[in-house]
């Protein structure tokens, strides 16, 4: 198990970390190519489209929950009869999605200051955003029998490789066809790899797990209660988060427009990816977690917890006042003098 824990953190850590570098990369890459207005509305575009995952991360963390428990118990049927009802409520959900997001699409220009020539490519931008989105709500069962198997290093592969080949697509393509600079681009491009990604999940569950059956006969009513309920618990956590991250988002693209938006998402940039890094990482451990719990092992839980918390405070405090200190300097050696109002966030976020 040992090897296990390590081989997840640090592959974790590795998407993680490649995450950060291709956003540190990007962002000024999108600002020269699109600009700062463009750039601003995809932020909150994807800003907007990160409210619906408080149901979908819930749903998720809610099955891997149940699922890991049942196979750690080995009861395979059960572990099939959560899987399947999960995929019956998420069924649901991505119509629900779906309707919100063609509705948000329509009035999103109002939503935020926008210039007349980006009008029809915001409201684009924002249904390709949501269709990308809902290609992946379904197919959170596939990605929670990894987890249940432990297979982090497997999902995060699958990630940071769709990852690369999502920013690698859209700096190909914005170079060597200048026309195609559009939000509408982006898109597409946000839909191609998403499909793929899921695509690659699907693939590894039925390698993994061969004899799994994930069927809508295998919906279990009994089961949606349990599922729910652990899934309204774990929402309010995630509501408090990205109300934090994104509210204020939302409320600066409102009042002063993209282009100031974008002044705040490249402030807050920095603090996320610490977040991301550090906090979201130890999300690895959940399963582990679980099957320990689920095996009585208190003793090894309560040593890694202890663990795990000693060590992430002892590396990424000093991080933080290093961000705080060269504040200035990082922000304009990344992104210019254009964005010196984010040195005053920084240290805030």
């Amino acid at each position: 198990m040992k090897k296990l824990i390590l081989t997840n953190l640090l592959s974790n850590y590795a998407m993680k970390f490649i995450g950060m570098v291709v956003a540190l990369l990007m962002i000024p890459f999108l600002l020269s190519t699109l600009g700062k207005e463009a750039f601003g509305i995809i932020v909150l575009a994807e800003s907007l489209v990160l409210f619906s995952e408080i149901l979908t991360v819930s749903l998720k963390l809610s099955l891997t929950r149940y699922a890991t428990f049942s196979l750690s118990k080995g009861l395979i049927d059960e572990f099939s009869e959560y899987l399947s009802t999960g995929r019956g409520v998420l069924f649901i959900l991505t119509s629900v999605v779906f309707a919100i997001g063609c509705v948000i699409a329509y009035f999103f220009p109002f939503m935020v200051k926008t210039s007349g020539e980006y009008v029809g490519q915001s409201r684009l931008l924002f249904v390709l955003i949501t269709v990308g989105f809902c290609i992946s709500i379904p197919n959170i069962v596939f990605w929670s029998v990894l987890y249940a198997k432990q297979r982090y290093d497997i999902l995060n592969l699958a990630t940071s490789g769709t990852l690369l080949a999502k920013n690698a697509a859209i700096f190909l393509i914005f170079i060597f066809f200048p026309t195609s600079r559009t939000m509408v681009t982006y898109g597409i491009i946000y839909i191609s790899t998403t499909w793929i990604q899921n695509f690659i999940i699907y693939l590894l569950h039925k390698r993994f797990m061969p004899g799994i059956q994930i069927r809508l006969k295998n919906f279990r009513v009994e089961k949606v209660r349990e599922i729910l309920s652990y899934s309204v618990h774990t929402s309010i956590g995630r509501l408090s988060t990205l109300l934090y991250d994104n509210a204020a988002m939302l409320l600066i693209g409102f009042f002063w427009g993209a282009a100031q938006n974008a002044v705040y998402s490249v402030s807050l940039k920095l603090a996320s990816v610490l977040k991301r890094l550090f906090l979201e990482a130890s999300w690895t451990l959940t399963p582990t977690f679980i099957d320990l719990t689920a095996k009585g092992d208190k003793q090894r839980s309560e040593h890694l917890f202890l663990m795990y918390t000693k060590i992430m405070t002892i590396i990424n405090t000093p991080l933080c006042f290093i961000l705080i200190a060269l504040a200035q300097p990082i922000i304009v050696l990344w992104v210019g003098n254009d964005f010196l109002p984010a040195v005053e966030l920084l240290p805030v976020h």
